[in-house]
C-alpha cells in the first residue's frame, strides 16, 4: 500500500497554510523537505500526464493513463510561490546553500512544463475539466466530509466540478511580491516561531508516502 495520494494533498495544503497562500515566507529555507516532496509529486504526475498525452493505456476511467490535474495544479501553485519567495530572499544565508541554489535552478523548466500542460487542458469555455479518480485507484481519497451519503455525493459533485478550475487558475496567475504589510509580517513571525517550536524544518515525509503506485 501507499499513502502517496493523501500525503501529496496534505503537503500542498501544509504549504498553503504556512505561507498564507502567498510568497509570505521562504518555504525553501524553512521547510526544504516539504518543497522537495511537492517537487517530486509534480514530477511524477507530469510523467503520467505525458504518457496520457501519448495515448498510453492505463487505469483512467477512459482507459488511458490517469493524470491528476488537481495535484499538478496545486504543486505548480506552491512551487511558483516558493520560487517567488526564494527570489525575494536571494541574498540570504539560506539561499546561499548549494542545495537551495540547485533546487531553485531546477524549477523553471519543470514549472514551464507544468504550466504548458495546464494551459493545454483548459476547455473552450475557460474552465478546466474534473478528471475523476480511477475506481480502483488506491490513492483515491477516503475522507468523509459530511455525515450522510447523499450529502457527501452532492457536496463532492459541486466541489469537484469547481476545484480543477480553481486550482489551475491560481497555479497560472502571476505571483505578487512578498507582502510587507503588518498582517503578512505577523503571520510570517508566528509561522516561523511555530516551525521552530515543532522542529518542523527537520521533519520528513514518511516512507509509505514516498511510494507511488506502479507506473503504467
Amino acid at each position: 500500500g501507499s499513502d502517496f495520494g493523501e500525503a501529496s494533498y496534505l503537503a500542498t495544503h501544509c504549504a498553503y497554510w504556512l505561507t498564507d497562500y502567498s510568497p509570505s515566507i521562504d518555504l525553501l529555507a524553512e521547510a526544504p523537505w516539504l518543497c522537495a516532496f511537492v517537487k517530486q509529486v509534480l514530477e511524477f504526475w507530469l510523467e503520467e500526464a505525458e504518457k496520457r498525452d501519448q495515448g498510453m493505456a492505463g487505469h483512467g476511467r477512459d482507459g488511458l493513463v490517469y493524470a491528476d490535474l488537481d495535484a499538478i495544479a496545486e504543486c505548480t501553485d506552491v512551487l511558483r510561490s516558493v520560487q517567488a519567495a526564494a527570489a525575494a530572499t536571494a541574498n540570504s544565508a539560506a539561499a546561499d546553500s548549494g542545495s537551495s541554489r540547485r533546487f531553485v535552478t531546477e524549477l523553471p523548466p519543470l514549472l514551464d512544463r507544468a504550466c504548458a500542460w495546464l494551459q493545454g487542458m483548459q476547455l473552450d469555455d475557460g474552465s478546466w475539466p474534473h478528471v475523476p479518480f480511477p475506481l480502483d485507484d488506491p490513492m483515491r481519497t477516503t475522507m468523509v466530509r459530511l455525515p450522510s451519503a447523499e450529502a457527501v455525493d452532492e457536496y463532492s459533485a459541486v466541489y469537484d466540478a469547481l476545484h480543477a478550475t480553481w486550482t489551475a487558475t491560481t497555479a497560472l496567475c502571476d505571483r505578487c511580491p512578498p507582502s510587507r504589510d503588518s498582517r503578512a509580517s505577523l503571520h510570517g513571525e508566528r509561522v516561523r516561531a511555530l516551525m521552530r517550536d515543532t522542529n518542523f524544518r527537520q521533519q520528513d515525509i514518511p516512507k509509505r508516502a514516498r511510494r507511488s503506485r506502479n507506473k503504467t
